[in-house]
């Protein structure tokens, strides 16, 4: 997941005591008071297409990058007093919406986003999504103007006991709401009916009684199906998803600050807070030569993730050599076919390195082939005594292993998941909805031959990830100076394995990595 900003946590406290009414992002919050009592005519659900079924997220969809952007409060002054940190003024979102524009952005619809993510649809370049949480009356009296304006299609999550409610900051009425949904260019969603504090804290009636409450009273009210949801405060869990989905919906919003593509599942997408629209720009579309803060200045300090298309491994001899590459002595083998061989105990570096007279090892000790032995040897191994490796696996011969410890899953989420055939590697970021079973990998690459998530990105591109590229996903221990062991690919596309002769830091490795010839490369070991 991706961490919160520091500058975030500091403004907790002054968030939930400005807020009246709504969700902060990242952050509980009570739930609102004296809700609207419904009062719904119960007209008949109208005729629609067909809806999308449930759809996990599709491998395909990793081919593009898609930040999706989150709005709560849109007010016409920041020195109203009620404005919070994560408003947004009038001028500050003509601004980003100007801003979009300049670049080239082609906003998307959340049907497109979603027939994207579980079907693998391309969608056009630089598509960007927009959602605004809470149905605050600005969206009616400010965004709605500008985003006709500019032909920009967004979504509205609606909390349906506040519909028209004016305590607090006013919410649009029924009448709003349908008129916006009748424009072309909103999607309404749910966002619950009472706005807890946390969907995951609640009982299963409780929360069968959010979910199913909310979506039966807009589908009444708007007459039509209503698939999409908005978490209050971006709080669900995994049974909160079971019920999601039975009430259902078919896509879900979280508010995890990261690129779409890298979120857990269909029913927990990551956005970015629009305060951080040109870091969102910047980690899938690349940087803007002129960068404008755009509004607020957006939180640093948290950069691009990775990825790869499939790589074409090239055919040769085993070979074995000593090298120094940024100043650290390595044992570079290269070549052959590679081989992940499950462990099975708890290893050493020294136990990467070649045949060094160990029987079986499967690697030649010379800078000579060994006709005969000619896999590269990769061990699947975990870090503790005991136990499997950490995330799903595949190793030589064996069967795909799924994952089952939702915890674990967590926990190497967005680290690089590496997948290969006997043609044909891989090194993806891991997302736990599409990867955690070996069909939709299997359909990236037949006859997959090994899988297994690795300790950070080292190489991209032929150049060292930085450190802060490198602790974004990896373990707390890449500062610690061990000896350390690399899987890599060349430009000639041989795959790499280098294990270095010194203790070294992560950093260290990545730039002996790089030097050494790889053009991506991975922390193994």
């Amino acid at each position: 997941m991706t961490p919160r900003p520091a500058f975030g946590k500091a403004l907790l406290l002054a968030g939930l005591l400005a807020l009246l009414a709504g969700c902060a992002p990242h952050r509980p919050a009570t739930q609102e008071q004296n809700p609207v009592q419904q009062a719904v005519a119960a007209p008949p659900v109208a005729s629609a297409p067909a809806l999308a079924p449930y759809r996990e997220l599709n491998l395909a969809s990793l081919e593009q990058r898609v930040p999706v952007l989150t709005y709560h409060g849109i007010i016409a002054s920041r020195t109203q007093g009620d404005a919070v940190w994560f408003d947004c003024t009038v001028a500050e979102f003509e601004a980003q919406m100007q801003f979009l524009r300049d670049q080239g952005a082609n906003v998307v619809t959340l049907e497109q986003l979603q027939r994207h993510l579980t079907l693998g649809e391309k969608l056009p370049d630089k598509s960007i999504v927009l959602t605004f949480d809470d149905s605050y009356q600005g969206v009616y009296d400010y965004v709605a103007p500008v985003l006709a304006r500019f032909g920009y299609p967004y979504a509205v999550f609606v909390h349906t006991d506040y519909v028209g409610s004016q305590k607090g900051r006013p919410k649009m009425s029924w009448d709003e709401l349908r008129e916006l949904d009748r424009s072309g260019l909103v999607t309404i969603g749910s966002h619950s009916r009472s706005h807890p504090a946390d969907m995951g804290l609640l009982t299963q009636t409780q929360q069968d009684d959010e979910l199913q409450g909310s979506k039966r009273v807009l589908e009444q009210e708007l007459g039509h199906p209503v698939p999409f949801i908005s978490y209050p405060n971006g709080k669900a869990d995994a049974a909160t998803f079971g019920r999601v989905k039975a009430a259902g919906y078919t896509l879900g919003f979280m508010e995890e600050w990261g690129p779409v593509q890298q979120s857990p599942g269909i029913l927990a997408l990551n956005r970015y807070i629009h305060l951080q629209l040109p870091r969102a720009w910047a980690e899938n579309y690349g940087p803007v030569e002129t960068a404008p803060e755009v509004g607020n200045p957006a939180p640093r300090g948290l950069d691009v993730l990775p990825s790869s298309a499939t790589l074409l491994l090239g055919t040769g001899p085993l070979m074995t050599r000593q090298t120094v590459a940024a100043g650290i002595p390595l044992t570079l083998s290269s070549g052959g076919s590679l081989s992940g061989q499950l462990a099975g105990r708890l290893l050493s570096s020294s136990d990467f390195t070649p045949d060094a007279g160990r029987p079986g090892s499967g690697q030649p000790g010379s800078g000579q082939p060994d006709p005969g032995k000619n896999d590269l040897r990769l061990w699947i191994t975990s870090h503790a005594a005991e136990g499997e490796p950490l995330g799903p696996y595949q190793a030589q011969g064996g069967a795909f292993v799924p994952e089952t410890d939702p915890a674990r899953l967590t926990l190497v989420q967005g680290r690089p998941f590496v997948v290969w055939n006997s043609e044909r590697l891989a090194f993806l970021p891991f997302v736990p909805g599409m990867m955690n079973d070996d069909a939709q990998l299997s359909a990236l690459l037949p006859g997959l031959k090994g899988a297994f998530v690795a300790g950070a990105w080292l190489v991209q591109g032929g150049q060292a990830m930085s450190s802060a590229d490198i602790l974004n996903t990896g373990s707390s221990d890449l500062r610690t100076l061990r000896r350390r062991v690399f899987l890599g690919v060349s430009a000639a596309g041989q795959p790499m394995l280098g294990v270095s002769k010194v203790p070294v830091t992560a950093r260290q490795l990545a730039l002996a990595a790089a030097g050494a010839g790889a053009q991506d490369a991975v922390l193994v070991y």
